[in-house]
């Protein structure tokens, strides 16, 4: 039978035990950190204009300092309010006090985002400038021109605001005279998804588009060409 000062210290050992494991789950890499530093904007999917963070390395604590642009506290007064963020499980934006302001986490496309039941999404992506806020449907209904940068139009878009033959879940689209580039596509249908503009075509042929000041560019994940799609003037 073990000696009950063994099973008492077994019993101290497995709680110290399971706390160290945990911190080491707790830890975050000095890379994710970096990676994390900079501008971002933070935008909910109703296409209101969003709002700057800077996330900062200096520490406040256990916590790093943040800094909301000056006129967040106008368009969401409790953006206004943060000065701190962490990485812990994503990214957490917190007040003075350290209570969590917004909650961010990767979805399964890689953008991080509210979860659902915390109210409208937001969504936290890389300042660009000229974008002050994420693509919005009924702002994009219209005619569309793609074309390489500074160069002449490969394609007349029109998106339209009424869903496309057989489907309930996008906008149907129509296009011009294109070049083969763009027209081996077959673009029929688009959508938002999350912070980019989906040009779908009736086969496996797809475009991800991305907010600029201007308009939209190619998803960088999309590789060749650059391509941009400006409003039609």
């Amino acid at each position: 039978m073990p000696h009950p000062r063994r099973l008492a210290f077994a019993a101290l050992a497995l709680p110290f035990a399971l706390l160290l494991a945990f911190s080491a789950r707790a830890q975050v890499s000095p890379e994710i950190v970096k990676d994390s530093l900079g501008e971002w904007l933070i935008a909910t999917d109703d296409g209101a204009p969003g709002c700057r963070v800077t996330l900062l390395p200096e520490k406040v604590g256990a916590l790093y300092a943040a800094r909301p642009a000056a006129d967040c506290a106008a368009r969401d007064k409790r953006l206004g309010q943060v000065s701190a963020w962490s990485p812990e499980d994503g990214i957490r934006l917190l007040d003075a006090k350290k209570r969590v302001v917004l909650a961010f986490r990767e979805d399964e496309t890689t953008l991080m985002k509210t979860l659902p039941d915390e109210g409208p999404t937001s969504m936290l992506v890389r300042a660009k400038p000229g974008v002050d806020r994420a693509p919005h449907a009924p702002a994009l209904f219209g005619t569309w021109v793609l074309r390489r940068p500074d160069g002449p139009p490969l394609c007349e878009v029109t998106l339209l605001d009424k869903p496309p033959p057989g489907g309930e879940e996008s906008f149907a689209l129509t296009v011009g005279t294109c070049d083969a580039s763009v027209k081996r596509l077959r673009l029929a249908s688009w959508r938002v998804e999350g912070f980019e503009l989906m040009l779908s075509g009736t086969g496996d042929g797809s475009l991800a588009l991305v907010p600029t000041a201007q308009g939209f560019e190619k998803a960088e994940r999309e590789g060749g060409k650059p391509l941009v799609m400006v409003r039609k003037t």
